[in-house]
């Protein structure tokens, strides 16, 4: 076993709060949160807000993955916020994670929307929605935050652009409530 598959192991193991980057993608912003999964393209973490709260969950590429830091005191801090305020941990989703098509549909029968990221095109746009349509190539979402006069607007993705998906968040959720109720005409 080498270092990073021991090193990940280790933090999966221990339930260790680690800051992980994708410098080359996303420049100094980090995921922090604790590992739940891992195969060897995908890693899948439990996000966590400065204030240790949960925040979803995050699936991404393993070779994009460039740091980890754990035992920082970032990260111990939304440790001891999480332990202090008594947050729960969040439950672990069943995700599929053998490709890039099975963890989006896995992701998104297990919360009901997906948050997809196409860093290498644009690393300041995600694209969240529900799965209208999904095969070995391409991926049609219809996008939870474009309402317009005919109802939702729909994107296809090639599925080998998405280098991020993310759901179970407090925005993707919110963000989800409001546009049904929208569709529905309730204020």
């Amino acid at each position: 076993m080498n270092v990073r598959a021991k090193t990940l192991d280790r933090l999966k193991q221990d339930a260790l709060i680690a800051d992980f980057y994708r410098d080359s993608l996303t420049g100094i912003d980090a995921i922090t949160g604790t590992i739940f999964g891992a195969t060897a393209d995908f890693l899948a973490v439990n996000v966590f807000k400065d204030s240790g709260a949960a925040d979803g969950v995050s699936v991404f590429w393993l070779h994009d993955l460039t740091r980890v830091r754990w035992n920082h005191l970032p990260a111990r801090s939304v440790s001891i916020l999480r332990n202090a305020t008594g947050f729960a941990a969040p439950p672990t989703p069943l995700l599929q994670l053998s490709n890039v098509r099975e963890a989006i549909a896995s992701m998104y029968k297990a919360f009901g929307h997906v948050c997809l990221y196409a860093e290498r095109l644009d690393s300041d746009i995600c694209y969240i929605g529900t799965v209208a349509e999904i095969d070995d190539h391409h991926v049609v979402l219809n996008e939870l935050k474009s309402l317009d006069r005919n109802g939702l607007a729909s994107i296809m993705l090639p599925l080998d652009e998405i280098t991020r998906l993310d759901a179970g968040g407090d925005y993707e959720r919110d963000l989800e409530i409001v546009t049904k109720q929208a569709l529905l005409g309730k204020p």
